[in-house]
């Protein structure tokens, strides 16, 4: 450790364009404080629009996404249904051949089934 103490005019500040404009102890000058505050006013207004959009971008990906979803219930859904109807006919089917009917309709009812729109 040292006991050196750093030089002030060597110290890094925050507000380094502040600083340049200090002349000794005077104050800074109104133009220079206007200059900073239109400036802090457009990063402002910069910052408010890009959370704008981000949130409205955030809402239709959330709207869609919610329809996305949706939509896919309603795909699965109807899937399981044409699974239910292709085993209902299936074992219709499968009755009247045990009864020993043979017909036109088991061979649409196969080649429906084999079909691909």
């Amino acid at each position: 450790m040292s006991d050196h103490i750093p030089d002030v005019t060597k110290m890094i500040s925050d507000t380094p364009r502040t600083d340049r404009n200090y002349i000794g102890m005077q104050i800074v000058p109104a133009s220079f404080a206007q200059q900073l505050e239109r400036e802090l006013n457009a990063v402002s207004k910069e910052r408010d629009e890009a959370v704008f959009v981000t949130e409205k971008v955030l809402k239709e990906f959330s709207e869609h996404s919610r329809s996305r979803c949706k939509a896919i219930d309603e795909l699965n859904a109807a899937n399981e249904r044409i699974k239910r109807l292709e085993e209902a006919g299936d074992r219709m089917f499968r009755m009247l051949e045990h009864d020993g009917f043979e017909s036109v309709g088991q061979n649409m009812w196969k080649q429906a089934k084999e079909a691909n729109p």
